[in-house]
């Protein structure tokens, strides 16, 4: 018995869609290390801490239709860090939800982010030095560029579109 027509095209459509998909997560997977590194070095060229972390993990629809994106074993350090030996957060698990309908029209929509086993660390010392002096954006000089209100203002619409903030076993001292 021959598929009625309109099978066939709901066939060949779905087919394209799989093929789609399956080209953007090998694209994904195959850049998925020097997208790490990119990130790496872009958060700690505009904060005055370090950030370190041991791996980053692409899933895709996981939780719905989107992506997400999985940060191992991070660490924030703030500058002074050799002398106190205090970091200022250290986590297992970062995972950062992105809409895919909204990266599909070139918008990035942050829904959620998922923190898990973690600890939150700030203290102020005797001299008044507080290690959150670590996230604090860097001195600008005459020979960096004027985005940073771009930037800015991309951080503040990132998370005016954040939905839900997830703690899960998470320590604050």
């Amino acid at each position: 018995m021959p598929f009625p027509k309109f099978l066939k095209i709901g066939l060949y459509i779905l087919g394209s869609f799989a093929v789609l998909a399956g080209g953007a997560l090998t694209w994904a997977y195959q850049y998925r290390d020097d997208v790490f590194q990119y990130l790496l070095k872009e958060a700690n060229a505009h904060i005055r801490g370090t950030v370190t972390a041991r791996k980053l993990d692409f899933t895709p629809f996981a939780g719905g239709f989107g992506l997400s994106f999985t940060l191992f074993d991070i660490h924030l350090r703030d500058s002074a860090y050799a002398n106190h030996h205090k970091e200022l957060l250290a986590l297992e698990r970062l995972t950062v939800h992105i809409d895919l309908r909204q990266l599909l029209r070139k918008q990035l929509q942050i829904n959620s982010v998922t923190i898990e086993k973690g600890k939150l660390s700030i203290f102020v010392d005797k001299n008044g030095y507080s290690n959150l002096q670590a996230v604090a954006p860097k001195d600008s000089s005459s020979s960096q560029d004027t985005t940073t209100s771009e930037e800015g203002s991309l951080g503040k619409k990132l998370l005016k579109s954040l939905r839900q903030v997830k703690l899960k076993d998470m320590e604050v001292h």
